[in-house]
């Protein structure tokens, strides 16, 4: 009999492949559901539709390295996969319009520019310029405690020094950092809690974290600075941007107000997609977390979970709002749930010491669940569970009930079945 499936296609729907000598051979089958969010949101594998929603633009970092605008339910692919955040305000205001900056003097001359949407402005150095000079400002100051500023440049020469000047409402001297855009090394005040730069490509992306602030009106200013010597070069200033959550998120263009980015939301068929009932399930997915520095999780206001995948249950229990689920809570813990009433919810620990990481959930239905992290397993629980049903039409990627997952997800697939220890380390 005529199969129409070669033998390694065979092994990949079956999960096994029978070596020379009789033995098995662990083959990671064909996934049921799989959506790679590294360029598009089209299923390679599953039913139905897939819908994003954001309801303005955004701006996102593409895979050249360039600051970018994205349209209106436009998704955001950057080299970490699909970019998902709720809602932010950038309330530096002025960011993307150059001519309301200040004017600059002691030779240093700049030019305005426009890409990808965005505006921005370069300036030069020259050798003879020593001094400081200040390039843009928060005017008037902040009303509001914030303490995450992030900048955008690109280094073009030479070896240009910028400063991030942060002061009270009458300028009194709160904290600072100097970057050195050519090495991108950084000197940071007592008062800077946190710095981090980051480059891909020509973008160079400069995020401030103060200490909590006693003044609740901070001045945000960018100078260029020499460093004992006159420093010659040429850079530009993309935008910047100050936010009242506890971690970065991406740029928001402003202009004569604060500007407040939309949030988004994926949502994809349940029907064929997901199994029926509290049946097996494995999923997979790679993520890389915003809300995770200096081995913390920082949960955002908006929500204090942070959901990754999200099913509408039966409507009997009285959490049934999300039967099935993948989040973190408010203490970084996260939570695996599938199909299980009241008291289902699973929480434990996970790696909080970097961003990015490879999840694998399982349930064999009612009883046994395990939590994978890179391959290898990090929780495991045994407990017998009420099964219910999932009748919701569709799932949630990213985001459910006004709580988002605020990073990137990619290689999101399901199998209707529980994957075994060997095959898990084939994902």
């Amino acid at each position: 009999m005529t199969t129409g499936f070669s033998i390694r296609e065979m092994a990949k729907l079956v999960g096994q492949y029978i070596g020379r000598d009789g033995s098995n051979i662990p083959v990671l089958p064909h996934p049921d559901f799989w959506m790679p969010l590294s360029s598009n949101i089209n299923l390679l594998e599953g039913f139905g539709d897939v819908t994003f929603t954001r309801a303005g633009p955004a701006t996102y970092t593409n895979k050249s390295g360039e600051l970018t605008s994205a349209a209106v339910d436009e998704p955001r692919f950057e080299k970490e996969g699909i970019l998902i955040e709720g809602e932010s305000t950038n309330h530096w205001i002025n960011s993307n319009n150059p001519n309301a900056w200040p004017s600059v003097g002691s030779g240093i001359s700049f030019e305005n520019a426009e890409a990808n949407g965005l505006n921005s402005r370069v300036f030069t150095v020259p050798s003879t310029y020593e001094g400081s000079e200040r390039l843009t400002s928060i005017a008037p100051p902040l009303d509001i405690p914030t303490s995450i500023f992030t900048a955008y440049f690109t280094w073009l020469s030479g070896a240009p020094i910028v400063r991030l000047r942060f002061s009270s409402e009458i300028n009194d001297f709160i904290a600072d950092s100097r970057i050195s855009l050519e090495d991108l090394s950084v000197e940071n005040s007592a008062s800077i809690r946190e710095s981090t730069i980051t480059q891909t490509g020509s973008l160079i992306k400069v995020v401030v974290t103060l200490d909590d602030p006693e003044e609740t009106q901070t001045r945000a200013e960018i100078y260029v600075e020499t460093s004992g010597s006159a420093v010659e070069g040429s850079f530009s200033i993309l935008g910047f941007q100050a936010e009242q959550l506890p971690f970065a998120s991406s740029y928001i263009p402003t202009e004569g107000s604060a500007v407040t980015r939309a949030a988004e939301s994926i949502t994809v068929t349940a029907e064929g997609n997901l199994p029926e009932g509290n049946s097996p399930i494995t999923l997979s997915v790679k993520v890389n977390e915003l809300s995770i520095r200096d081995g913390e999780f920082h949960h955002s206001p908006q929500g204090s979970y942070h959901k990754l995948f999200a099913v509408l249950g039966d409507g009997v229990n009285s959490n049934q709002g999300e039967l099935a689920r993948v989040s973190r809570d408010p203490d970084g813990l996260l939570t695996w749930r599938w199909a299980y009433g009241d008291g289902g919810t699973w929480y434990f620990g996970a790696d909080l010491s970097r961003p990015d990481h490879s999840f694998v959930f399982t349930s064999s239905g009612n009883s046994r669940r395990t939590v994978y992290e890179e391959g290898v397993e990090i929780a495991l629980d045994d407990a017998t569970r009420e099964p219910v049903t999932l009748t919701g039409s569709v799932f949630n990627i990213g985001h459910y009930g006004g709580a988002y997952w605020w990073g990137h997800i990619r290689n999101f697939r399901i199998w209707h079945q529980t994957l075994t220890n060997e095959q898990i380390k084939l994902i």
